[in-house]
């Protein structure tokens, strides 16, 4: 009785806290930040450890750091030494990881100008530098360019020259027939550039499987030079970003393989930061008109109206957001508006990865019948006892009711395998 009590105020508080830490992280990632006692009031409600894990999941560790470090959260105790430490060691990570890309984009940039390549610096560091006070701030994983598919050839043997290598197993020539980039690993440096001819290929979700060659030529001839890492590079046009960091939210929060789609809530909050602080930078800029225009010409105006309000939904409370988003003025379906709210919704659940899949409810129905009764090795791990242990058919008795107090009961369970056939069909195109 004890262990289910206990099991059952922890489960409970967790669900409890969810709405509230997710308020605190889109406090943390928004555009403006709100004033210290605002932002207090909110620390004052979360569990410190719960909302140190979510930033590093969402990754705005940095975010968190920077906003705790210059209100008097630490002063007043809201953090321990430890959690301040964690907080920290996270944060001078990736600072020293991005200012070692920009070391190597300073390395690159003139090698390529060097062979006359010409090519788009894509999200990552532009973005890091560009939308953020500070480069540490934002988490980047590699070095993206852009480049013409017929300079392929004189960048790989650039890149191999010194010390790069394909990353992938699958040839580079199936990958140029098949894929939209191919990325070189540095075993040395541990930097990973990824070579982009394009930004997507057929075998991602139809929605952003975005293969026409003229979306790519629009951006070239769009495109302008700034400094990114102390080098001249070129960057997209600000609507051409916002409409490429939309893709790529989707990208990431949808992943597709064998007819199967898992979305995942891994490094949302960061992608919704991008795009936030895109519409308020440049919203005053783009042409929205145009910018409308062209996404319905390839397709991509219900996907890019979708995100647009998801960033709304995340990010309530920031007027600099909301104003910028009743700019841009995009058209939203009834339907449409529900997929932007499921997502937005699922983004803070406490299921990180959230499985969906185009075969039906009965097959999600076993999927989940094997994570709430697992093999005894694995239930006994959970509960550090021994599988031989004679309490542990009690664990397998008393699990279902732990589950429910968590996520709700069986039939929210039924009603949430729907949610993901739902969003599975409109990601592959086949309507909700």
């Amino acid at each position: 009785m004890l262990i289910g009590r206990k099991w059952n105020l922890t489960f409970g508080r967790e669900f409890a806290e969810r709405g509230k830490i997710a308020k605190t992280l889109a406090a943390v990632a928004g555009p403006t930040l709100p004033d210290d006692a605002v932002f207090v009031s909110l620390l004052r409600d979360v569990g410190i450890d719960e909302l140190l894990d979510q930033a590093a999941w969402h990754g705005i560790s940095p975010l968190l750091y920077g906003r705790v470090s210059t209100c008097s959260a630490i002063e007043n105790g809201f953090l321990t030494r430890e959690q301040t430490e964690k907080l920290h060691r996270s944060s001078a990570a990736i600072l020293a990881w991005n200012l070692l890309l920009q070391a190597e984009l300073r390395r690159l940039s003139p090698l390529l100008e060097g062979a006359e390549v010409r090519f788009l610096l894509l999200k990552g560091l532009g973005v890091a530098e560009k939308l953020y006070p500070s480069i540490g701030l934002r988490p980047i994983g590699d070095i993206d360019f852009l480049i013409r598919k017929t300079d392929f050839a004189t960048v790989s043997k650039l890149l191999s020259s010194i010390g790069y290598q394909p990353q992938d197993a699958d040839s580079i020539q199936d990958q140029l027939e098949r894929g939209f980039h191919v990325p070189f690993y540095h075993l040395e440096r541990g930097v990973t550039v990824e070579v982009h001819w394009h930004i997507s290929r057929k075998g991602h979700p139809n929605r952003i499987a975005i293969t026409d060659p003229a979306l790519v030529d629009s951006w070239w001839s769009r495109a302008s030079e700034a400094c990114v890492a102390g080098r001249k590079v070129l960057l997209q046009a600000p609507g051409d970003l916002l409409g490429h960091l939309c893709i790529h939210f989707l990208k990431h929060r949808f992943g597709f393989e064998d007819e199967k789609v898992n979305l995942t809530s891994r490094g949302a909050l960061i992608q919704l930061s991008d795009i936030a602080r895109c519409l308020v930078l440049y919203g005053s800029v783009i042409d929205w008109t145009e910018f409308e225009r062209e996404a319905d010409q390839y397709g991509l105006l219900d996907v890019m109206s979708v995100v647009i309000e998801i960033v709304r939904r995340t990010f309530p409370n920031d007027k600099a957001v909301i104003k910028n988003v009743a700019e841009a003025n995009l058209p939203l379906s009834a339907e449409d508006e529900s997929i932007a709210a499921r997502i937005a919704d699922r983004l803070f659940s406490q299921d990180s990865v959230l499985p969906a899949n185009t075969e039906g409810i009965w097959k999600s129905f076993l999927v989940s019948l094997r994570n709430v009764f697992p093999p005894p090795q694995i239930l006994a791990e959970r509960y550090s006892v021994s599988p031989s242990s004679p309490t542990l058919p009690f664990y397998y008795a008393l699990r279902p009711f732990q589950l429910a107090v968590r996520f709700g009961s069986p039939w929210s369970r039924v009603s949430r395998f729907q949610e993901d056939l739902t969003l599975n069909r409109w990601i592959v195109g086949k309507g909700a």
